[in-house]
C-alpha cells in the first residue's frame, strides 16, 4: 500500500473510532465524595498515568507479542542489554500516558460501588460531562485528547504483534488503539467504560487540565449522601446554574 492510500485508510480508521464514541455524547465520571467535590470546585478533569491505575496490565508490554522481534534483533547481533533497554524505554513511554475512565451512563452499579462509595456507603458523585465540548475545549488549549471505547478479552497476554507498532501510520494507530483499550473481561467487563486518552506522557501521578463549566451537564448524587454532603455540593453548583442536580435511585 502506497503512502497516499495508507493516509486515506488511516483517516478512515480514525473516523470509525470517532463514530463509535459519538454514540455516547455524554460521559459519566464516577468519584468519591471528596474527589467529586475537588473536581467541581477546581473545575478540572483528572487523567491518571497508566502505571498508577489499579489494573496491572494497563498499557503494559505484557500485552505485546515480542518474541519474533527480539529474535530478529538477536540474530542481527544486538545484545540483550540493548534490547532490554529499548523495551524499557517503550514501556516508560506507554506508562506515562494519561487515562480518564468514564461510564456510559449514570446507572452503572459496578462503577458506583467501586469508585463512588466509601465502606459500602454510596455517598459519592457521578459527574456527566459533554464529550464533544470537553474534547474541543482541551484541543483549543493545545491538549490533544481522544475518546475510545474499551474492549474486553478473555486473555490480554501477548495479544498485540509488536510489528504493528513498528509499521506504517495505520498499523501504528491500530496497535495504540488496542493497547489503550484492551482489558481483561473477567475483571473489568462490568465497568463497560469509555476512556479519554491523553497520549503525551507526563510525570507525576495525575494531570488535571481546567474545564469550561459548560463541559459539565449534570451531577448525580449518590443515594447515601448525607444532607450536609448535598448542601456542600449544592453550594459549589450554585455558581453554575446550568448544571443539573439529580438524585439517584
Amino acid at each position: 500500500m502506497d503512502e497516499e492510500n495508507i493516509s486515506l485508510a488511516s483517516k478512515a480508521y480514525m473516523r470509525r473510532l470517532v463514530a463509535q464514541t459519538n454514540e455516547y455524547p455524554s460521559l459519566f465520571k464516577y468519584c468519591s465524595f471528596d474527589g467529586g467535590v475537588k473536581m467541581l470546585s477546581a473545575m478540572n478533569l483528572q487523567f491518571t498515568r497508566a502505571d498508577s491505575l489499579n489494573d496491572e496490565d494497563e498499557l503494559n508490554l505484557s500485552k505485546c507479542y515480542l518474541e519474533p522481534h527480539i529474535k530478529l534483533l538477536r540474530d542481527a547481533g544486538i545484545s540483550d542489554d540493548i534490547i532490554s533497554a529499548k523495551l524499557a524505554d517503550a514501556q516508560a513511554f506507554f506508562s506515562g500516558i494519561g487515562i480518564c475512565s468514564c461510564g456510559k451512563s449514570a446507572h452503572n452499579d459496578k462503577l458506583w460501588k467501586d469508585y463512588a462509595s466509601m465502606d459500602e456507603c454510596e455517598d459519592g458523585i457521578c459527574i456527566e460531562i459533554n464529550q464533544k465540548i470537553v474534547i474541543d475545549h482541551l484541543l483549543a488549549k493545545g491538549i490533544k485528547v481522544m475518546a475510545l471505547l474499551v474492549h474486553y478479552f478473555d486473555n490480554v497476554s501477548k495479544i498485540l504483534p509488536w510489528d504493528l507498532f513498528l509499521g506504517n501510520t495505520l498499523e501504528k494507530q491500530i496497535f495504540l488503539q488496542l493497547l489503550y483499550t484492551s482489558k481483561l473481561r473477567s475483571k473489568w467487563a462490568d465497568e463497560d467504560d469509555v476512556r479519554l486518552i491523553y497520549s503525551k506522557p507526563f510525570s507525576g501521578t495525575h494531570f488535571r487540565p481546567q474545564l469550561n463549566p459548560k463541559c459539565i451537564n449534570a451531577v448525580f448524587y449518590g443515594r447515601d449522601m448525607s444532607q450536609s454532603q448535598r448542601i456542600k455540593v449544592g453550594q459549589i453548583l450554585n455558581r453554575y446554574r446550568h448544571i443539573k442536580r439529580i438524585m439517584t435511585h
